[in-house]
């Protein structure tokens, strides 16, 4: 079941960016340049949707869990804190660009 929101470290609402010209699918809550709005997201953290999702009692196995935050990692790890302490993920898989721009 698809869910139309985001993660981070906080739960609240951003302003997501399109990000590159040339992938109409990329986007991003960090603004770069005079990249255009694509609209306003509602976004939670890791923990707060394992939380709702009864995670942390029911302890399901998560094989895999795939982050492609265009640059928005450190906010979204520290929005899952617990949940990787809780070790219920196996792996985790995501891209990391050394010199992304801040």
């Amino acid at each position: 079941v698809p869910i139309s929101k985001g993660v981070g470290q906080i739960e609240g609402n951003l302003t997501l960016y399109a990000t590159h010209g040339n992938n109409p699918g990329s986007f991003s809550f960090r603004k770069y340049d005079s990249k255009p709005v694509v609209g306003i997201m509602k976004i939670t953290t890791l923990d707060l949707f394992a939380e709702r999702h009864g995670w942390f009692d029911s302890r399901p196995s998560i094989g895999l869990l795939k982050l492609d935050v265009e640059n928005f990692e450190k906010e979204v790890f520290k929005g899952a804190q617990k949940l990787f302490q809780s070790k219920i993920i196996e792996n985790i898989v995501m891209e990391l660009k050394i010199n992304h721009r801040r």
